[in-house]
């Protein structure tokens, strides 16, 4: 089941994150926000609660900021660690399958 789990993160992650990305390039703070929040949860089911509480923060800055350009270092911030968790998560779903092959 947890390797399922991960499998399936795995497989929404990339258009997660190219919603994420797309909406600060549109400069559009709602969709951000919006797009933010639907990648949340992924965290929490993969036990990342770091991330998933940066998320939250981030949102939450979306709410209070009348200007995404305000945001551009917490953007800078949450993208990378996006990307570096999308990397683990990547690598321990292949460890899960390798394990659950045995």
């Amino acid at each position: 089941m947890i390797e399922e789990t991960f499998t399936d993160v795995v497989n929404e992650y990339a258009s997660l994150l190219e919603n994420v990305t797309a909406a600060y390039q549109a400069d559009d703070i709602g969709a951000l926000k919006k797009a933010v929040h639907k990648i949340k949860p992924l965290f929490g089911f993969t036990g990342f609660t770091s991330i998933q509480s940066q998320c939250l923060q981030f949102e939450n800055a979306c709410e209070a900021t009348p200007s995404l350009h305000l945001l551009a270092t917490e953007f800078t911030s949450l993208k990378n660690s996006l990307l570096q968790t999308r990397s683990i998560i990547e690598e321990e779903k292949e460890r899960l399958a390798l394990f659950n092959s045995r």
